[in-house]
């Protein structure tokens, strides 16, 4: 079954799309995709977790010369992902803990990346990646697109350099 699901997702995708192209109620058809990807997500992660639970687990290796030891943590609440609305200045910061807490993450899927990714922002940066369908194949080139739109140090270099001739104006 779990190689089932992204024939299901592209197929939902392909189907969705054409929908899209027939009605003109752009909120619902994007609330009814949202809805599904975020099923879809959902029953991936079960799917993943089950069969990681499946696996034999030992917690002490045969030749090991110590005892695997269980280290009991805190619980700490999730940390909420950052939003990105497209002001270039906060590119920099919400980048950096993207890419710490999703990009750079080997365990989750590329499109589990574009999910994430695709939640987090809002707005203009948003509308650049609205059309294009959370895929494994569409990460790369999404992320691609993003930096290339926000990550431009000399833009903002000058954003914050006209800013300070406008407060020595001022004084």
């Amino acid at each position: 079954r779990q190689e089932e699901l992204p024939q299901i997702n592209r197929k939902f995708e392909d189907i969705q799309s054409q929908i899209e192209l027939l009605v003109d109620e752009e909120e619902e058809s994007e609330l009814e995709r949202e809805t599904f990807e975020n099923e879809y997500f959902a029953i991936r992660s079960q799917i993943q977790e089950l069969i990681s639970l499946e696996k034999p687990h030992n917690s002490t290796a045969v030749n090991a010369p110590f005892p695997a030891m269980n280290i009991h943590r805190a619980q700490l609440q999730p940390i909420p992902l950052p939003r990105f609305n497209g002001n270039i200045q906060e590119w920099a910061s919400f980048f950096y803990v993207f890419r710490a807490m999703v990009h750079n993450d080997d365990s989750y899927t590329a499109a589990q990346k574009f999910f994430y990714l695709r939640s987090s922002l809002e707005g203009p940066a948003l509308e650049l990646i609205r059309s294009i369908p959370v895929s494994d194949g569409n990460y790369d080139a999404v992320i691609g697109q993003l930096i290339q739109r926000y990550d431009n140090h000399s833009l903002v270099v000058q954003l914050y350099s006209n800013y300070v001739k406008k407060c020595i104006v001022f004084i």
